[in-house]
Order: structure tokens, then C-alpha cells, then sequence
């Protein structure tokens, strides 16, 4: 089959990734690069018509599948001419239900397939909202790429992958901070009164440094600190919170033991190896045991790394992909558990 990806998002190991995964197992990909920016669809007319522009080259491709990564490039009507094309269209939301009512309730029901990115309470809001039948597809990563170095030198004890800028995430530098006094952070920060922030880093650079480090903290994402803000639906504050982002998927292939933080609605079978503290004083005493360990540690982050090979790996996410468009899976006869859970026995 002929696969074309369409745009990119900020995480563009993702997209890469799932380009090579496809091309692993005998499909053509094509992939635009980056066509649109943002959250939000495109209005004005010079924007349309450059993606109308953008759609002009896919139909001339003639690829059997379009993968679109950032759900407002499209406008339903743009999707409509896809598919009268014999297109196959297909759409994943990694920043569910964050972007539910400003984008992904207007354009989800107008794709043949959806991908989520949510927790088992997403995914059930999904479905009593009326919406067509989807399949968990959660983060991935190139773990050919992402290695794990065993007793490389370490550059620290804690790190944190991520940004503190913005209303949403910049109580985090405080948070972080006072977790332990032997952390690093890299990311964008508004400012760096403890001397914590190091460099934001390329994916080159991720690669290479973070993995030199004992143990990561994850703060997973909590949808009503966007209350008040652009995103803020009824009931978004209700849905609890994301754990599972880009950066813990990138801890895994590293090898990187990881903590996640009062998460109020963690499921330890999104990702069995993680250390999971319900409050900060927890998290203390539990980075300070583990730090304690080197024997817990390695064993850390040996599961790690097994998990990211089996489930978190892209070469799963091309399998579904290709067994969706086969028709050997389709969303409407999964179970709930295997909606949820798909991405842990693809392969």
C-alpha cells in the first residue's frame, strides 16, 4: 500500500518513526513535512487554499492511505475531497480530549479511521458523546534509535523532560524543584532562580543525554488546569488527567526509570514498569529509596527498556495500521479492554 503522511507535530520523532516502521514492512510512505502550525483550524482564505494546494499533491500521489497527525489541518470539506479521491483517510489525536471542542468534535466523524491518545476514561467520554468507534494508539518511539547504554557515566540523579512556560505548565519548575535538590531540567522555563534549567534540546541531543541520568519524573498532564483558558470545555476538568506523553515514552527506550506524580487516574497497565508516588511527599521518599539501589535501578531500567521494545515501539504502531487498513481489525468489533489496550498485542 501506498501510505501518504500528511503533516507533523512539535514531536516529530513520532512522525519519523512511523515513516520508517511503515517502510520496515513493505508499504510506499510518502510524508509532506510540515504543513500547518496550531491548534486551531486554518481560516483565513491564503491558508486554505495552500493546503488546498497541499491536498492537490496528495491526490496526484495517489496513495491509498492519508495518516494526518495534526487534526486542524483539515477542514471537512478538504477531507470529503480526499476520500472522493478513494483515499482512505485516517486522523490521531495525541491531545485528547485537550483539543475536543475547539477541534477534534468537529472533524473526528468525517475520517474512516480514528486514533486516540487518552486514557480509559477519554475513551469512554468519546463513545457516550456519540462519536464513531476509535482505537487507542498511544505515543511510539524509533527504539532502534532511542538505545539504551548500560553503565554509560551519568550526568545526574533526577531529570525532567519539558517545558514550564505558559499558564498551563509553569507551576511546574516550582513543583520540580522541590522534589529533590539533584535535578535537572531541560526544557523552556520562564525563568531559573535555582540554577535547574539546562539546555532545550534536539532530538540528536535528547538521544544522547538524557539516558545519562538515573532516574526521570513524569508530571502528567491535569485537564482542569485549563480551566479558564481557550481549551476549557464543560466537564474537561472531569477527565482527570494524561500520564502517558511523549517524554515517558522516550525515558522507556532510553532505559530511564521513571516516577510518575499524582496522577488521580493512572492505570499502571498503560505502562507496568513506571514508579507510581499518589502524593510529593511519596515521591520523595521514593526517589530517595531508589536513588539508594543501583540493583533497583538496573532492574528499572532493563523493564523499562523491554516495554518500550514491545509495546512502545513504532513497528507496532505500523502493524495496527496496516491490519486496520486490511480489515483483519476494525474499531467497531474491539472490546473495551482491547480499544484500550490494542497497541499490547498488535504484534
Amino acid at each position: 500500500m501506498r501510505f501518504y503522511l500528511f503533516d507533523q507535530i512539535l514531536e516529530t520523532h513520532v512522525c519519523t518513526a512511523l515513516e520508517r516502521s511503515l517502510v520496515k514492512i513493505g508499504h510506499q510512505v510518502i510524508a509532506s513535512g510540515k504543513v500547518w502550525a496550531g491548534h486551531r483550524f486554518p481560516t483565513e482564505p491564503v491558508d486554505i487554499a495552500r493546503i488546498d494546494l497541499a491536498l492537490e499533491q496528495v491526490i496526484a500521489a495517489r496513495p491509498d492511505v492519508l495518516f494526518n497527525f495534526r487534526a486542524s489541518t483539515l477542514l471537512p470539506q478538504q477531507i470529503a475531497r480526499l476520500r472522493s479521491a478513494g483515499i482512505r483517510t485516517m486522523v490521531w489525536q495525541p491531545d485528547d480530549p485537550v483539543l475536543y471542542d475547539i477541534c477534534y468534535s468537529r472533524i473526528m466523524d468525517h475520517y474512516d479511521d480514528v486514533f486516540l491518545c487518552a486514557s480509559r476514561r477519554v475513551i469512554d467520554f468519546y463513545r457516550y458523546r456519540g462519536h464513531k468507534s476509535a482505537i487507542n494508539m498511544p505515543f511510539w518511539v524509533d527504539t532502534d534509535r532511542y538505545t539504551c547504554v548500560p553503565h554509560q557515566k551519568k550526568l545526574g540523579d533526577v531529570v525532567f523532560l519539558g517545558n514550564g512556560v505558559g499558564k498551563v505548565r509553569q507551576a511546574r519548575y516550582a513543583t520540580l524543584c522541590d522534589l529533590t535538590e539533584n535535578i535537572t531540567l531541560y526544557g523552556q522555563y520562564d525563568n531559573d532562580p535555582a540554577g535547574k534549567v539546562r539546555a532545550y534540546l534536539s532530538e540528536d541531543e535528547i538521544i544522547h543525554t538524557i539516558g545519562q541520568y538515573r532516574l526521570s519524573i513524569n508530571l502528567p498532564q491535569s485537564f482542569d488546569s485549563y480551566a479558564q483558558t481557550g481549551y476549557d470545555f464543560a466537564g474537561l476538568g472531569l477527565l482527570g488527567q494524561f500520564f502517558l506523553p511523549s517524554r515517558v515514552v522516550q525515558y522507556a527506550a532510553l532505559g530511564l526509570p521513571t516516577l510518575t506524580i499524582q496522577a488521580s487516574n493512572y492505570d499502571p497497565m498503560h505502562y507496568p514498569p513506571g514508579l507510581h508516588a499518589r502524593n510529593f511527599a511519596q515521591a520523595k521518599s521514593l526517589i530517595a529509596t531508589t536513588l539508594a539501589s543501583p540493583e533497583r535501578l538496573e532492574l528499572l531500567s532493563k523493564a523499562a527498556r523491554q516495554y518500550a521494545v514491545r509495546h512502545l515501539d513504532a513497528d507496532s504502531r505500523a502493524a495496527l495500521l496496516d491490519a486496520v487498513c486490511r480489515g483483519t481489525i476494525r474499531a467497531q468489533d474491539l472490546s473495551d479492554y482491547e480499544q484500550n489496550y490494542i497497541y499490547k498485542w498488535i504484534l
